[in-house]
């Protein structure tokens, strides 16, 4: 029961105009995620490291580094483009449908593209783990490369192409503009935070919720039409830096400082 002094104030505290309240998004450093692509054997070595040498995947119940591959796997990196999941294994982000949607878009690639899943906190995950649903379906190239940290996220995302999120609750999507900022075009579902960041057929690929074969389209379509994946990759550069870096935050920040102290 709120006092006659408080209730009293709610309808003042309720009867805000929405033009005094501004929305500052997450950013990006623009030095640490920039385009520093790894191409050819540089790329294979990263990758090499990560799945073959140090190898941190785990699988239900296993340590980090109980998940390993080999030197033949390596080939699936040589040719085509790399698809990229960067999170944790929780249920709202949906790498079971992820997983399953790629391997049905798999079958119809003009080129080897590996789907690698970087992340997954070590013996934290909800749902089917990620190699449970690998061993089901049977799917191919797709890599559990484990939990690395923020620091190595650039180097991971330049070693890659394209970032695909399939969260179906995702707040903001701090990964989507971090790979932009890497000139990757990102594949999200359309809702919530991705789909303010991603401007559908320029930037990237929107679907809809839990839309399995939605998902596979978008991933046919970003593997097999290099030309438009070079061209999104190119306006999510531009757009990630002037609408998410800091500096461009900061000056959006001093701007509304500015209109607060002229009023």
């Amino acid at each position: 029961m709120l006092s006659p002094d408080a209730a009293e104030r709610v309808p003042r505290l309720l009867d805000v105009e929405p033009e005094r309240v501004v929305a500052a998004p997450n950013g990006f450093d623009p030095q640490l995620f920039d385009r520093r692509p790894l191409a050819g054997e540089d790329r294979v070595a990263l990758w090499r490291k990560w799945l073959v040498e140090e190898p941190r995947g785990w699988k239900p119940g296993g340590e980090p580094g109980s998940i390993s591959y080999d030197e033949a796997d390596l080939d699936a990196f040589r040719d085509g483009p790399v698809l990229l999941y960067v999170g944790r294994y929780t249920e709202v982000k949906r790498i079971p449908l992820l997983i399953r949607a790629y391997a049905r878009a798999r079958e119809r690639f003009d080129v080897r593209a590996p789907l690698v899943l970087l992340g997954g906190y070590p013996g934290e995950y909800e749902g089917e783990h990620p190699q449970t649903v690998i061993d089901q379906t049977g799917a191919e190239d797709v890599f559990l490369a484990g939990w690395r940290g923020h620091d190595d996220l650039a180097v991971a995302l330049n070693a890659g192409d394209v970032v695909v999120l399939p969260s179906v609750h995702e707040q903001f999507g701090q990964v989507l503009i971090e790979g932009m900022a890497c000139g990757l075009p990102v594949i999200a579902v359309d809702n919530h935070g991705p789909a303010t960041i991603v401007d559908d057929g320029e930037t990237g690929l929107l679907v809809p919720p839990d839309d399995e074969e939605a998902m596979a389209e978008a991933l046919v379509r970003i593997v097999t039409d290099a030309d438009a994946r070079t061209r999104m990759g190119e306006l999510a550069y531009e757009r990630s830096r002037a609408r998410y870096s800091w500096p461009a935050l900061a000056e959006r920040v001093a701007r509304v400082y500015d209109d607060v102290a002229s009023n």
